[in-house]
Order: structure tokens, then sequence, then C-alpha cells
């Protein structure tokens, strides 16, 4: 039983040899490089590239007419641009100039203050020595006469 088995085991292994040597080992596959097609479209000299609008009409007067369209149109909107600019450096001239004029105004209300401040603090220290022009309140250094 044991050299049974031994016999076939020398005969699996002989045939896998066998195999092998008929067959040849395993490598990568090397491909040749394909070469990328252009994407650069063919120019003839005579040929003009334009990207137009109106390339499917064939009417000559409705191509000039839709041209003509889209002209006006362009132009519409450059108008409204520079109205929307005027009207923006209008509107900041007039907020300037009504700053300016605030500005002026509360100065002139400031010096006003100040002004009237002044008269009162003049009056307050009058009646403070007790002037005899100016009766009035305030704390003074003089006593009042007790009345009787």
């Amino acid at each position: 039983l044991h050299l049974a088995a031994h016999d076939k085991v020398r005969a699996v292994l002989g045939e896998a040899q066998r195999m092998r040597a008929a067959k040849p080992p395993m490598r990568w596959q090397v491909k040749p490089l394909a070469m990328l097609k252009s994407v650069a479209p063919k120019m003839d000299e005579g040929s003009r590239v334009t990207l137009r609008k109106d390339k499917n009409v064939a009417d000559r007067d409705e191509v000039e007419r839709r041209q003509l369209k889209r002209q006006i149109a362009r132009e519409r909107r450059g108008a409204k641009r520079e109205l929307r600019r005027d009207a923006d450096f209008l509107a900041r001239e007039r907020q300037r100039e009504d700053d300016d004029k605030k500005a002026e105004r509360k100065a002139a209300v400031r010096k006003n203050m100040a002004w009237l401040q002044e008269q009162q603090a003049t009056v307050n220290l009058q009646v403070k020595k007790g002037g005899s022009l100016l009766k009035g309140g305030g704390s003074g250094f003089k006593k009042r006469p007790k009345i009787k």
C-alpha cells in the first residue's frame, strides 16, 4: 500500500513537471502605446471659422435684421448701465451735501449751546456773589436777615 501511494505521488509530480515545461512562465503583458486622437480641427486656408448666431438663416435681410436687433439690445444695456452709474453718483453727491449741511447745523447748535451755558454760568456766579442787581436762588455767602 505504501509503495503504491509512493508511485502515484511520483507520477503526479512527473506530470506537473511536464506541464510546467510545456507552459511559458507568466509575465506582465506589454501593450504597444496607442496614439492619442488629435482634437485640433483640420483647417483649410480658405475657410473662415466664426461662431455665428445666424448660421442656420439663409435670408440675408433676416440675418442683418437680427444683427441690428442684437446691437440695439447691447446699446440699451449699456445705456441702462450708464444711467445706473449716474444715478449712484448723484445719490452719493446728494448724501455728501446733506451730511455737510447736517455737520454745519450741528456746529451752529453747539456754538449756541456753548454761549447759552456761558451766560447761565455768569448769571449763577453773580447770584452766588450776591450782586444787588440780581436776586434769586443759589448758595451765596451772605446770610439773609431773619424776619421777626
